[in-house]
């Protein structure tokens, strides 16, 4: 054969039956491998992509995949990236008829098209094992991705992956129940797939087992992207909690951008993490890896983990801020050009050297990072206003959010350094600087964990800063330098998010009667303007911040 030409591909072809399969291990690899090599030889022709077929049974439908050659279709209508969360659950849950069956119906497929299935390096999925790798398909891989092609060109990567490995097959299993089970409180099918969830865990671990013990004799021993997805997916889904809590504001519409409500429920698994790290760390870090599989998605959980355990993340941060929003993505209209006037105006760059702000000296990658937050803020307010010149859809400002947040988060505390030693003397006369340094820290910090990369309440990452600022404002206030310049109004501001993060809380009622004590100002209107200054939106922060000053008067 010219070595030119294609090597011709053979998929394995997938039989239903309702025999249980009795494939050998070897079986399995050949399958893995001949999923790899038609990863790698049609990922460019071909598309994946799930079409509804009914089976010769009137009452039941189902998902089922395939992968088309040529143009790529119209999704189908299971893709509720624009509907609301009821529909996820009505459409899903008509699927409940079919799930007892142990194998998908027969389905003929035409020219030019495959079924993935057909390729897995699994025998005999069953129905569950379909429905729920459909779901993971058509909804919750979709989330990720700053437009609509970049989400497409996830999911289809996480499916090629997927289809390589055991591993990776069932730990997917795992991810897409946990997520449905979530998302989907009121299905008749709940029960069931919580069942079905822990078994898909087991039968995950069991083949990752396998693949770390292949990967330890290899004479080549570097691990697989795909059993790194595997460990991936078993680290976001260590567990999760359905019990639901009190938020202490109205949620920005970045808590549920990309799922984050939902992946906010669940808890990591520190034994993956601590894998996954040292894993991608002897590959030799993020730039070694799959950048379409992890590029998006491994810094967002690096900063997601790290952020619950009070820790900077990780990894840099490679992606470069895009500057300004900006442009033809978003022209601000008059009242977002009055608010980038005035939200985060306190941390800009002042020429009186006499000022608050120059005088607690933030280093320039601390107050660019600040600015960004401002001007998506700014985006944020116009978005959810809808009026002309909106950004489109949260696409647009996901980039500066994460790198904001990544700068932000990387900083180290002002007053204990990395060898975890405090460099600060409470004695007489205090320099209160690097205090209120500190204070500017955990403010920004919280508001992040409010407004641009939010998580439930459980998490208690608000609560945690939160916990940390109060000794720290008690201090300042305490020794007499308060009435300098500028920095009564930043006291407030850091003090009305940390009682906001407070609230239902066992701290709430120390930020009340600080409230109480930091102003004598009775009109919330002109607390407002003082506090707008800095990093401010009305839509998350007044409502709460208005009710907790008036019961502190």
């Amino acid at each position: 054969m010219n070595p030119q030409q294609g090597i011709p591909l053979l998929f394995l072809q997938y039989c239903p039956t309702n025999k249980a399969s009795t494939g050998t291990l070897s079986d399995t690899v050949a399958r893995a491998h001949a999923s790899k090599q038609g990863h790698l030889k049609s990922a460019r022709s071909r598309k994946i992509r799930f079409v509804p077929q009914r089976s010769g049974v009137e009452s039941e439908a189902f998902l089922h995949p395939t992968i088309i050659d040529g143009p790529s279709r119209r999704r189908n209508c299971h893709d509720n990236r624009n509907k609301p969360s009821n529909g996820v659950t009505q459409t899903y849950d008509n699927d409940s008829a079919w799930l007892g069956s142990p194998a998908a119906p027969s389905c003929r497929v035409g020219s030019g098209s495959w079924d993935p299935f057909s390729a897995l390096a699994v025998y005999n999925i069953t129905q569950e094992e379909r429905f729920m790798l459909s779901y993971a398909f058509t909804t919750t891989w979709m989330a990720f991705g700053e437009s609509e092609a970049s989400k497409r060109r996830f999911a289809q990567s996480w499916m090629w992956r997927t289809m390589e490995s055991p591993a990776t097959f069932y730990a997917q299993l795992l991810g897409s129940s946990t997520h449905y089970v979530i998302s989907c409180p009121e299905a008749t099918i709940q029960s069931r797939i919580i069942t079905k969830n822990l078994h898909w865990k087991i039968q995950a671990l069991q083949a990752l087992r396998h693949e770390v013990e292949r990967f330890q004799t290899s004479a080549n021993p570097t691990i697989a992207d795909n059993a790194l997805l595997a460990i991936f997916v078993l680290a976001v889904h260590g567990n999760f909690k359905l019990s639901q809590t009190h938020h202490q504001h109205p949620l920005s519409p970045l808590a549920t951008y990309r799922d984050m409500h939902i992946y906010g429920m669940m808890d990591f698994g520190d034994e993956h993490m601590d894998v996954l790290y040292n894993l991608i760390e002897q590959r030799g870090g993020l730039p070694s890896i799959d950048q379409q599989t992890f590029g998006y998605v491994m810094p967002l959980l690096d900063m997601l983990y790290n952020a619950r355990l009070g820790r900077k993340p990780r990894f840099p941060f490679y992606r470069e801020s895009r500057g300004s929003l900006r442009g033809d993505l978003w022209q601000p209209d008059e009242a977002a050009n009055q608010l980038l006037e005035t939200v985060g105006a306190s941390f800009r760059q002042q020429e009186d050297h006499t000022s608050f702000m120059a005088k607690i000296q933030l280093d320039g990658d601390v107050t660019a990072a600040l600015a960004t937050v401002a001007e998506v803020t700014v985006a944020l307010d116009h978005f959810c206003r809808g009026s002309p010149g909106a950004p489109p859809s949260l696409d647009v400002l996901a980039n500066n959010c994460d790198w904001a947040s990544h700068k932000l988060m990387s900083i180290n505390s002002y007053l204990i350094p990395e060898n975890g030693e405090s460099s600060i003397s409470y004695q007489s006369p205090l320099n209160p600087w690097p205090l209120l340094r500190e204070i500017c820290r955990l403010s920004s910090l919280i508001y992040l964990d409010m407004v641009i990369l939010p998580t439930p309440p459980h998490t208690k990452i608000k609560y945690n800063h939160a916990e940390n600022m109060l000794p720290l404002i008690l201090t300042v206030r305490g020794a007499s330098f308060d009435s300098c310049g500028g920095i009564s109004e930043f006291l407030i501001w850091a003090t009305l998010l940390g009682a906001i993060s407070s609230r239902f809380t066992e701290l709430e009622g120390s930020y009340l009667k600080l409230l109480k004590d930091i102003s004598e100002e009775d009109q919330w209107d002109r607390v407002k303007l003082l506090v707008k200054k800095y990093l401010w939106w009305d839509y998350v922060c007044d409502l709460p911040a208005k009710a907790l000053w008036l019961e502190a008067r």
